[in-house]
């Protein structure tokens, strides 16, 4: 692919596939991920109407923590 100014962009042509999608073990393990245990080094920072942008992957039990921190934030 080449761009306006002529200069060439890479491509992914290769399918890319999520390998550990319907792996209940690893999805029970990741089911138990809170807030509390794996971000309390961010989360004691964290307060009522704060804005927090989570750029994670994950089944958002994180994240869900960290809402409950700022809520009602954004």
């Amino acid at each position: 692919m080449i761009n306006q100014d002529h200069s060439k962009v890479a491509t992914n042509t290769r399918q890319e596939r999520y390998s550990q999608q319907g792996n209940p073990a690893f999805e029970a393990v990741m089911a138990l991920r809170s807030a509390e245990r794996e971000g309390a080094f961010f989360l004691r920072h964290l307060k009522p109407g704060m804005k927090v942008l989570d750029v994670g992957c994950g089944p958002g039990s994180i994240t869900l923590g960290f809402a409950r921190a700022v809520a009602p934030g954004d």
